[in-house]
């Protein structure tokens, strides 16, 4: 197959929808597959420039695509949801040779509130400003340690403890 300025533009716009190989897009054989091509030839077309730069640009605009629907899913998690489902429920009876027969079928619609997810709401708080939400280690200043002692010889082996000497032989 002949690589030609519109089959370029149908390869950028099929890897900008599917991905390649990254991101959780189409593998090669995928693509190769769709474009009726093998792995030899998608090797070849790489070497060229306006083929390669066009399936770089797709694949930022897939990478980016991802990233824009992980972000609009993670805002709905924070803020909680509705949506609207349908249950079926349906009536059967023997229709003979012990085939089920459909004799009634109620479709019920009604709507789903999904609450807010606190871990969502924290991972996008610690995100979006880490300095006013993130995990900041707190400092705090050491008080003083203070030991009362009774007579002088425990004071002069507390401050040797304190010191770290030890001028007791084992």
């Amino acid at each position: 197959m002949k690589l030609k300025k519109e089959l370029i533009g149908q390869v950028e716009q099929w890897v900008e929808d599917n991905g390649l190989m990254d991101f959780g897009g189409a593998t090669l054989k995928e693509f190769c597959a769709h474009f009726g091509i093998d792995r030899r030839t998608y090797y070849r077309w790489l070497e060229n420039a306006t083929f390669a730069n066009a399936l770089t640009h797709a694949r930022e605009k897939f990478r980016d695509n991802i990233e824009n629907r992980a972000a609009r899913s993670l805002i709905k998690q924070v803020e909680g949801y509705r949506y609207t489902t349908k249950k079926t429920k349906a009536v059967y009876v023997n229709g003979g040779n012990n085939q089920p027969m459909i004799v009634k079928q109620d479709v019920t619609t009604y709507d789903v509130d999904v609450q807010p997810n606190t871990q969502a709401t924290i991972f996008l708080l610690t995100k979006i400003n880490p300095g006013k939400w993130g995990n900041a280690e707190v400092t705090r200043e050491t008080p003083p340690l203070v030991v009362e002692v009774e007579d002088q010889e425990t004071a002069n082996l507390v401050n040797e403890l304190m010191k770290g000497g030890d001028d007791e032989d084992d």
